[in-house]
């Protein structure tokens, strides 16, 4: 609680923010001069009020009169870096990009709804540079979601006292759909990487479809991961391209961490490709031990390269033009339309939850259920038997 002191005409108010290391206690305080023509009564509530608002702001650590959007953002931001994965923290910070030059130099006491409606107004008319069409819905959800989170989070800790974006109408995106490819596609698709020439393309693509993996899950793969003799592949690590340079790190979630069988007939093609990665190592310098590389240097491979793979495999094959995370979809899709048990597909996809799972694919899991339907009735028909 606050020490409020007389003196020199005016009021030492002194509020204690906890202990150093050393047991010291830390103090802040502030001087209160009451307006000439105050009478005793109102200085009393004056002083009060000061010694209040001063407390809690001492205890925020911030004071919205005195700091901007920006200024607080960039704090949040500080502070996320140890919390969240650098890959996520690129991003935010290429959002603010955008979102400084309009927002950032507001007072954050004085920031409002309308401010936010009129940033959003404006995005929803903004040209990509990298795509030269406009900002895509869910590019704009992008900016709601992280201004949400740090107006939230100012909220929570008193340093604003209203919960700005509550009266802040989100962009409308389109809820995406999943392209997958069909049980004839997939079939269609493996079978014609069994001849393609090109072992790498052929092993990447593989083991997307049949691992059900994210991208950045495959490219983290190392040949220790790889257990021959159980047939499996253990995922304990993803490789992530930010700011023009790779890096290493954990999968998404804890539940990401996992071992996933294979077919048994995947593996003599798993030691043909391992072969190839060896002789090659002869002619490049390859100083690490992921499974997939560039082949002109040996280092490892970009993201950007598998999605140049399958384009083009899909295209010569005449197969639907589908992404490499539709791969995870197909295979996840395929195992739940296949009678595979929910809690088994979704610890193979690495989901948090069973509910992620059943959410994300409830539309296959409607189906599975119409064909069980179906397959009762077989087993018991609604006739009388002759």
């Amino acid at each position: 609680m606050a020490t409020i002191t007389k003196r020199n005409g005016g009021y030492r108010i002194s509020v204690s923010c906890g202990y150093r290391e050393n047991g010291q206690q830390i103090r802040r305080t502030m001087t209160y001069k009451p307006t000439p023509g105050m009478t005793d009564r109102q200085i009393q509530k004056a002083v009060a009020k000061a010694a209040m608002d001063f407390e809690d702001k001492c205890k925020t650590g911030y004071s919205a009169e005195k700091i901007t959007l920006q200024g607080y953002f960039e704090r949040w931001l500080t502070i996320k870096d140890n919390e969240r994965e650098i890959k996520t923290m690129h991003h935010y910070r290429q959002l603010t990009d955008r979102i400084y030059p309009e927002l950032g130099h507001i007072r954050l006491d004085k920031l409002t709804p309308m401010h936010i409606q009129e940033f959003y107004s404006k995005l929803a008319t903004t040209i990509s540079e990298r795509t030269g069409k406009l900002l895509s819905k869910e590019t704009q959800l992008h900016y709601h979601r992280l201004l949400s989170s740090v107006l939230r989070d100012a909220y929570k800790l008193q340093v604003i006292d209203r919960d700005i974006m509550s009266r802040v109408t989100a962009p409308k995106a389109d809820k995406p759909t999943k392209r997958i490819l069909d049980d004839a596609q997939s079939k269609r698709f493996v079978a014609a990487l069994l001849d393609e020439p090109d072992i790498r393309k052929k092993m990447a693509l593989l083991l997307l479809i049949f691992l059900g993996c994210r991208i950045g899950e495959l490219l983290g793969l190392e040949w220790t991961d790889i257990n021959y003799q159980d047939c499996a592949i253990t995922i304990n690590r993803a490789s992530q391209y930010v700011g023009r340079q790779t890096i290493t790190t954990t999968p998404k979630n804890e539940t990401s961490i996992r071992t996933v069988s294979l077919p048994a007939e995947l593996f003599p093609l798993i030691r043909e490709y391992r072969a190839f990665w060896v002789d090659y190592s002869q002619y490049v310098d390859i100083n690490h031990n992921r499974l997939f590389i560039q082949k002109d240097n040996g280092k490892p491979i970009f993201i950007s390269t598998i999605n140049k793979w399958l384009k083009k495999f899909l295209e010569d094959n005449g197969l639907p033009i589908v992404s490499v995370h539709s791969l995870r979809h197909t295979n996840i899709t395929l195992q739940v339309l296949n009678g595979v048990p929910l809690r088994q597909v979704s610890a193979r996809a690495g989901h948090a939850t069973m509910t992620t799972t059943a959410n994300i694919y409830s539309h296959a899991l409607q189906s599975a259920d119409k064909a069980a339907a179906d397959k009762l009735g077989e087993v018991l028909p609604l006739v009388k038997l002759q």
